[in-house]
């Protein structure tokens, strides 16, 4: 089987396809990447032709490849879907697509959301990081294309040894003798910092004596300035600065790095109206924390993916002030034994590489 990965050649959405298509034995893999060549140096067993340079060896070396896999989307989502037509008939066209910009827009009554519905029924296959993603499909198009969820790779179970110095600083700011929440979420709408901070107020004015605690943000790979100015200021307005603290950051962490933070922590924080990659609802189940999620759909996947129970919590600030306080007083908090049946759960139902692998047998079969 004959492959070509389409994408940036650096970041981290890019790398666990790299990872496991380095590692994988069988035929050629073809990465044709644009901007920054971050990977060659690392990946040897895959063969990195620049694009706009390579573009058209790309169109004139279609027929050879079994299967064509699409990072992102942007402008060249149209031009691999007219390269579908020199394709062989039983090639496959498979989009990853980053974030939910993409999907929202074939929902839109307009002749662009007209138009990417019918650019997007030429893709075989949609793998995305959770169903949030499939939610937000047209129907229509739903019904048509395959849905194949991704998975979290091997890296969101190390603990890096030697961690970046800018981590090393974070992790002393913490205080282990508190109980701390962790909410590491990109600072726009659609992540409800705000909720989490009313919370907070709520739980420091009912004049109930609660043992210390913090909350803990730490910015994702995406921010709305407006929208952090507004949270500090909520944060500040409420008095509530030493109580909720930023984790500055600079530079992008690995998942090993991260996990040092969350060996700190006692509890993660997801509370999102709509979330459709939702690496960071596992990076605390696999770290063994409790874990306080909000009531959307795409988490209501959850209990019949893993066989597990998921407690979800209405997206209100008193809701989730009642389960905040509930962790900090170990109430229905889950055994060691629990956490480590979601770990393992986890590990073998939304894995990365064997999802992945699933996928590629089904293309292989003709399925």
């Amino acid at each position: 089987m004959k492959l070509a990965i389409i994408g940036p050649g650096y970041g981290h959405n890019i790398k666990p396809y790299l990872m496991f298509f380095n590692d994988w034995q069988k035929d050629q893999v073809d990465f044709y990447y644009h901007h920054k060549d971050s990977f060659s140096d690392e990946y040897t067993n895959i063969s990195f032709l620049p694009i706009p340079n390579k573009l058209l060896h790309l169109f004139f070396n279609a027929k050879k490849y079994d299967v064509v896999w699409l990072m992102g989307g942007g402008r060249l989502l149209y031009v691999i879907a007219f390269m579908s037509f020199f394709m062989k008939k039983n090639s496959k066209l498979v989009i990853f697509p980053y974030g939910e910009r993409l999907p929202r827009e074939t929902n839109k009554k307009t002749i662009k959301g007209w138009f990417l519905r019918k650019v997007l029924s030429c893709f075989t296959c949609i793998h995305c990081g959770w169903y949030g993603i499939a939610d937000l499909l047209n129907p229509k198009l739903k019904s048509k294309i395959l849905i194949q969820v991704m998975g979290i790779n091997k890296d969101f179970y190390k603990v890096s040894t030697n961690p970046h110095k800018e981590i090393c600083k974070l992790l002393e700011i913490i205080n282990e003798n508190e109980y701390n929440f962790y909410y590491p979420k990109s600072f726009l709408k659609v992540s409800r910092h705000d909720l989490v901070i009313e919370a907070v107020k709520i739980l420091k004015e009912n004049g109930e004596k609660l043992p210390p605690f913090k909350v803990y943000f730490l910015g994702g790979n995406e921010q709305d300035n407006q929208r952090y100015e507004e949270l500090q200021g909520l944060i500040s307005t409420y008095n509530l600065c030493s109580d909720i603290i930023f984790l500055q950051k600079t530079i992008f962490f690995k998942t090993e790095d991260l996990n040092l933070i969350w060996g700190k922590m006692n509890c993660g924080l997801q509370i999102a109206q709509h979330d459709g990659l939702s690496t960071t609802i596992f990076e605390p189940l696999v770290n063994e924390k409790e874990l306080i999620i909000s009531d959307i759909s795409p988490y209501r996947y959850l209990d019949d993916y893993f066989g597990v129970e998921f407690n979800l919590t209405p997206l209100t600030a008193q809701a989730i002030a009642r389960e905040m306080k509930n962790k900090i007083l170990n109430i229905n908090t889950r055994s060691k034994e629990e956490k480590q049946k979601i770990k393992v759960a986890i590990k073998e139902k939304y894995s990365f590489e064997s999802n992945i692998e699933k996928l590629l047998l089904r293309f292989e079969k003709g399925i």
